[in-house]
């Protein structure tokens, strides 16, 4: 039977008996219930709101719940595919929400410190600059930082001088239009 001879039989039917021909289809379902399909649209709705979580602490969480579910549903269904996937997507997501954890940590601490950049040190990457070097020029792609950590650096416009210690250059996603403010 073709997709069309389906359409024209539904066209043909009144509401009641499409509503009739739905209940039907709901009610088998229900007392043919998979429980291992179960697991599986739970999984399902913990992955959809993953999808709107803003913070990465919750996500992984929620993403850690979800894999648990699609683990038991790959389990009792069998899908062993489904349960080898889930269970190599599990180890990530606990080895990146300990890796998030341990970042907060370490920024809490950083502000309860001598607001010594040692920290932001794995991070970043070193470089050296000879006096005079024009690092960025305003309104330029805005696309990191400069965290001064020995020197000092001269802010062109204003004249002003960046010491030791200090970070300056607006990060791209913060800056307007992703350009630079000013030149240093």
């Amino acid at each position: 039977m073709h997709l069309n001879d389906l359409m024209n039989i539904y066209y043909s039917m009144s509401f009641a008996e499409l509503y009739r021909m739905a209940y039907d289809a709901a009610v088998d379902q229900l007392l043919n219930f998979n429980f291992a399909l179960g697991f599986a649209f739970v999984g399902a709705m913990f992955y959809v709101v993953t999808y709107y979580m803003k913070t990465m602490v919750p996500l992984r969480i929620v993403g850690i719940i979800g894999n648990l579910f699609f683990i038991a549903y790959g389990y009792f269904y069998p899908s062993y595919l489904t349960l080898i996937l889930y269970l190599s997507i599990l180890p990530i997501n606990f080895y990146r929400l300990i890796e998030m954890r341990r970042l907060i940590e370490q920024v809490k601490e950083s502000s309860n410190t001598d607001q010594s950049m040692d920290w932001l040190k794995p991070f970043m990457t070193k470089r050296t600059y000879k006096k005079g070097t024009v690092l960025f020029r305003k309104n330029e792609r805005a696309y990191e930082m400069v965290c001064v950590v020995g020197g000092k650096f001269l802010v062109s416009e204003s004249g002003r001088t960046i010491p030791a210690g200090q970070c300056c250059g607006e990060p791209g996603p913060r800056a307007p239009g992703d350009r630079r403010q000013r030149s240093l």
